[in-house]
């Protein structure tokens, strides 16, 4: 049960909706003397205050399905209402359907600006009472969700829990759980202080009898107390990636609180690894400095995660994906000239949206024969066709691809786990042995023959120099793309060159980081019924008390 001593008493009175409180005062300015009692929260008392923001683009399935996750929601004790930022989706956001007991205000901008100006532009209206928040008293927590998470019955609850319990922290992070296998793989986060990289603090089955001190949340699912919010400002104006984990750090700052991850309330998010990444690496680049500066790691952290996004630049030129390349090239180029504010990828995003759209596995046997058949006309000879053992070996992992492997006659042959080559790719992964993958990788290219087709996954080292027509194997289905040797290494030498330099610069520059703009005065207002671009779903019900 959800209780808790407040400060100060207040008088209330029940809303004409469904004579459910709305937290709002009875008109009377609450009696101030130094006997005055304090008031219980919760359950046997005034109920806790939670403005949920979620920014939308497009995803209207995903958005249903998590309100009606929120209509499910156990509120006894708290007052709930939404507001759902439309990142000026092509169709409005307005038009989703919505259960009936949940609050909701639509808040549509006249441009997409990420996730981070969704969360930003949100958190503005809650924190200046418009729209529908100022139907409400002052908010206890904000509680910041991702269009895609799919929450729990006792999400919510267990976030305020642990918000009564452990009065020097400020926000609380659901335990992130991948749809697919169950896993929980993300308890708050940290920062590597050696490479820079986020990491979590915690994963898997742990004690959850106590909170995951973390150094960052992930904004998929993290409750956050008001007056944290108002000392820390909005979050960063980068557009996506990194914005949580900066503004977090930012905080625990600014605050001297501290931030951790509650393993009782558990959310479901997809793992992005699963998603073949295309346009995002720039921002996923460009993003990755501003929080190795708050925390005072230095150039040295700096000049190594800059040289991970140069290699990855590089496996991207060498598998013929030199689009992405160049996402992570002026990414880092940005990084060194600290331009990392703004929406805009240089060349558009729908450029790369298109360049780089996966064909689906059905059609991958067809599509080898037919490259096959070109091949054969033009050169007078039947191809050879190298599939990579690791694909072969764990094909069932992306579906629909065994299938056409079958038909190509590219499984793995019977008795191969009596063969040490093969056994040497079923003991190891795409992301292990990246070293001797590289150097292997290069040598193929300088000195040894490669195939006439490959099917091989993209960007990885083992990958480099297989073939010359490629077709690359992600997540999201396969592309072809051809590699000329010779000049994949031109441009891999030109691509190291541009990315060192560009390491160069991100070490000798200063520490830099955002200055998050303020949160906007809590200001009178008539409600949402008043606002400009906003729309309220009718509810059947606020909160239960």
């Amino acid at each position: 049960m959800l209780h808790g001593n407040g400060q100060t008493g207040t008088s209330h009175t029940n809303s004409q909706l469904n004579g459910q409180h709305n937290g709002k005062h009875d008109g009377q300015p609450p009696v101030a003397d130094a006997t005055a009692k304090r008031t219980r929260r919760g359950v046997h008392g005034e109920p806790w205050r939670v403005a949920v923001v979620i920014p939308g683009y497009q995803r209207r399935e995903d958005l249903e399905k998590l309100f009606k996750d929120i209509s499910r929601l156990d509120l006894r004790g708290i007052t709930l209402w939404s507001v759902l930022v439309d990142n000026n989706s092509p169709t409005p956001l307005n038009t989703i359907s919505i259960p009936a007991n949940c609050r909701v205000e639509h808040y549509r901008l006249d441009k997409n600006t990420g996730g981070a100006g969704g969360f930003s532009a949100g958190i503005a209206r809650v924190m200046s009472g418009e729209g529908l928040t100022g139907e409400f008293d002052t908010p206890d927590f904000l509680w910041l969700l991702d269009s895609d998470v799919r929450v729990a019955r006792r999400s919510l609850r267990e976030l305020i829990k642990a918000a009564i319990k452990y009065k020097n922290y400020c926000a609380f992070g659901s335990a992130l759980v991948d749809l697919v296998t169950k896993t929980t793989y993300e308890i708050g986060g940290r920062m590597n202080p050696k490479n820079g990289f986020f990491v979590p603090a915690a994963v898997g089955d742990v004690d959850k009898r106590k909170i995951i001190p973390a150094e960052y949340l992930a904004a998929c699912s993290t409750l956050v107390r008001y007056d944290a919010v108002k000392k820390t400002g909005l979050m960063p104006d980068i557009f996506i990636h990194g914005d949580d984990v900066e503004w977090c750090l930012q905080m625990t700052r600014k605050t001297g609180m501290k931030v951790g991850g509650v393993p009782t309330s558990k959310a479901g998010h997809p793992l992005w690894s699963r998603k073949f990444q295309t346009w995002v690496r720039y921002y996923t680049t460009r993003n990755a400095y501003a929080p190795i500066d708050v925390c005072g790691f230095g150039p040295k952290t700096r000049f190594r995660r800059a040289g991970v996004d140069v290699l990855r630049a590089i496996g991207q030129i060498f598998t013929g994906m030199d689009e992405l390349a160049e996402l992570h090239l002026v990414g880092l180029e940005h990084a060194g000239q600290c331009k990392t504010e703004g929406h805009e990828i240089p060349g558009g995003m729908m450029k790369i949206i298109q360049s780089t759209k996966m064909q689906p596995y059905a059609n991958l046997a067809a599509a080898v024969k037919e490259e096959a058949a070109k091949f054969e006309q033009r050169e007078g000879r039947k191809p050879s066709i190298y599939v990579h053992p690791l694909m072969a070996l764990r094909c069932s992992d992306l579906p629909g691809l065994r299938d056409q492997l079958e038909i190509l006659g590219k499984l793995p042959p019977k008795g191969w786990n009596k063969n040490s080559e093969w056994l040497y790719w079923h003991h190891r992964s795409l992301g292990s042995h990246m070293k001797s993958d590289m150097v292997k990788g290069v040598l193929r290219g300088l000195f040894a023959g490669k195939a006439d087709i490959a099917i091989v996954p993209t960007g990885r080292p083992t990958s480099w120099f297989r073939g010359t027509h490629n077709f690359l194997l992600t997540n999201d289905g396969w592309q072809l793309r051809t590699v000329e040797t010779g000049d994949a290494l031109k441009k891999g030498v030109a691509g190291f060159i541009r990315g060192l330099k560009a390491m160069i610069a991100i070490y000798r520059r200063p520490r830099t980081f955002h200055n998050l703009r303020p949160v906007p005065e809590r200001v009178a207002t008539a409600g949402a019924k008043n606002a400009r671009s906003v729309e309220v779903k009718p509810a059947a019900a606020v909160a239960t008390t």
